[in-house]
């Protein structure tokens, strides 16, 4: 059985689901550096101690107040895979983050996974919640979005299924193909993103709703984007 830990992080506290033995088998390595790195930046905390959580590889992010013991097994598997999956797409692809794909500048970011509960009458994927998310996240929307802040509206590439950030070759990898395959299990997907407080800064944020035989809720990506 896989060691999970969950890991407070950042001012706002958020989870942080961490595997502490990964698979070799599967094949897909994950620059856990990276993606400690997007935590950091997007919770505004250091570095340091992101890299200070514990040993293994960081795969989703969680709300704050959120039992992690009602979380089913099927959604962590899920979110794993969406890690692995986004993390091994990108490498394939010759860029850090598959969200912000090569319009970012720079490599050293991964992206990681996250979950909301889907509890309760409110549609996230309706246009307008995108500081809600962020939120509940404990990713302090208010100061990632601030007054007068934009959010973009970043679009699905129809032919693909993956952001149009992307620039695909025309005979895509298996790692490609298993992304967009993870990335089916979501229903409506949207992609937005703001700049960050901090300059040069782009957080992408993916998201649909997951309908699993056991839960279902909201899952997705987060990742960061640099651009001067």
């Amino acid at each position: 059985m896989t060691a999970v830990t969950v890991a407070k992080q950042g001012p706002q506290g958020i989870q942080v689901l961490i595997d502490e033995h990964p698979d070799s088998t599967e094949g897909r390595s994950v620059d856990s550096t990276a993606i400690r790195a997007t935590i950091a930046t997007i919770c505004d905390s250091t570095r340091e101690d992101s890299a200070g959580i514990t040993a293994g590889n960081p795969f989703a992010i969680l709300p704050a107040g959120l039992d992690v013991d009602h979380l089913a097994q099927s959604v962590q598997n899920y979110l794993r895979q969406l890690t692995l999956g986004a993390n091994a797409a990108a490498a394939a692809l010759f860029c850090g983050s598959i969200l912000a794909g090569h319009t970012s500048e720079a490599d050293e970011f991964g992206d990681i996974a996250f979950w909301l509960p889907g509890e309760g009458d409110v549609d996230y994927g309706a246009a307008g919640h995108e500081v809600d998310i962020l939120n509940l996240l404990g990713l302090n929307g208010d100061s990632i979005i601030p007054d007068g802040g934009q959010v973009r509206e970043v679009e699905v590439s129809p032919e693909t299924g993956l952001p149009s950030t992307v620039g695909l070759s025309p005979g895509e990898g298996a790692e490609v193909q298993q992304l967009r395959k993870l990335l089916s299990y979501l229903r409506g997907v949207r992609i937005f993103s703001c700049a960050h407080s901090q300059g040069g800064v782009e957080v992408y944020v993916l998201f649909g709703c997951y309908e699993g035989d056991a839960q279902s809720g909201w899952a997705g990506l987060v990742g960061i984007g640099v651009e001067t």
